[in-house]
């Protein structure tokens, strides 16, 4: 089995690429290394359930990201209406403006300076897991019966 991913990360990642970014193919029989060795076999065992993991969380950022990207382009949205309707003699109006600009330059900053970071650094690890998966276990059959015998007794090292 070949894991591929997604090398690349812009900030307006969609979602459909995040999920594109693993596939699993299934190698021919005949080009394939067959591990036999038990500690072999759960590590790659293991790299397999942390790509899983991980990219689970590439899919729970992607919705917070998304959702923050979609809360700041209606604060802009909004902005932009009060801008061109605002009455500048009116003092309600205009500290109803100065309340609104605040709130998107909160949300701005949060954006900035938390979310794309932290959602950048989801998908980074991301990949460096599937980067290893592939330098260890791509294109590898595991023994049947090492397996049969690794599996129940599997343990990974936490994330």
């Amino acid at each position: 089995m070949t894991i591929r991913f997604w090398r690349g990360f812009a900030a307006t990642l969609p979602l459909a690429a995040a999920l594109a970014a693993i596939t699993t193919v299934d190698a021919p029989a005949a080009a394939q290394v067959m591990l036999h060795a038990p500690q072999e076999i759960s590590n790659c065992l293991c790299l397999e359930r942390s790509v899983a993991n991980l990219a689970n969380d590439v899919l729970a950022r992607n919705r917070i990201y998304e959702e923050r990207r979609r809360q700041l382009d209606q604060l802009e949205s909004d902005l932009a209406a009060k801008r061109s309707s605002i009455n500048v003699n009116d003092p309600t109006q205009v500290e109803q403006f100065r309340q609104l600009l605040d709130k998107r330059n909160e949300a701005v900053d949060r954006f900035a300076h938390e979310t794309t970071p932290d959602y950048s650094s989801s998908v980074e690890q991301y990949n460096r897991k599937v980067a290893d998966y592939n330098a260890m276990c791509s294109g590898k059959a595991y023994d049947p019966d090492v397996l049969a015998t690794v599996k129940p007794s599997l343990s990974c090292p936490a994330p």
